[in-house]
């Protein structure tokens, strides 16, 4: 049963709907010096803003809303 519990670890390391979330929390942890109330904060504040713009989009469209990452603005430069 051991040699099974690591496999399936091993397997889901290498995953990156695993990786890279973990990996963003620990920089994020990082750079606030691992305060866990400035953590949460800034896991709240950057999910009301993800869910705001969903909301805007959705009002804005009339229609359900594609789910974006945070951070797209949909916007295109025209530099």
């Amino acid at each position: 049963m051991g040699a099974d519990m690591k496999a399936l670890i091993e397997r889901s390391l290498y995953q990156p709907a695993i990786v890279l979330p973990i990996l963003m929390l620990v920089r994020l942890m990082t750079a606030l010096d691992f305060s866990i109330t400035q953590i949460v904060l800034v896991l709240a504040f950057r999910g009301s803003r993800y869910l705001f713009m969903l909301a805007l989009d959705h009002a804005r469209r009339g229609a359900p809303a594609s789910p974006r990452t945070p951070g797209q603005t949909g916007r295109t430069c025209h530099c």
